[in-house]
């Protein structure tokens, strides 16, 4: 049986990156704010939302960065 998915591994899922360049991404832009990325809750992820995004933009079109960016704060409510 595998291990409950967690909210940092749906926020990874929603990134658009791989799993496991988005895993050192999304870890990083929630430590810039203060967020543990593994132990997040949805309003902690919404704190993290700015650093997340911050962080997409480097490697995503804008398009791709936008859409991702709503499917990810959609995960904080």
């Amino acid at each position: 049986m595998s291990p409950p998915e967690t909210l940092y591994d749906k926020v990874i899922a929603a990134s658009g990156l791989s799993e496991v360049f988005a895993r050192g991404t999304i870890k990083r832009a929630c430590s810039r704010v203060g967020v543990n990325a593994e132990t997040m809750s949805p309003t902690e992820l919404a704190r993290a939302l700015g650093a997340i995004e911050q962080a997409l933009t480097v490697f995503l079109p804008a398009d791709q960065k936008d859409s991702r960016m709503a499917a990810i704060r959609a995960l904080s409510r």
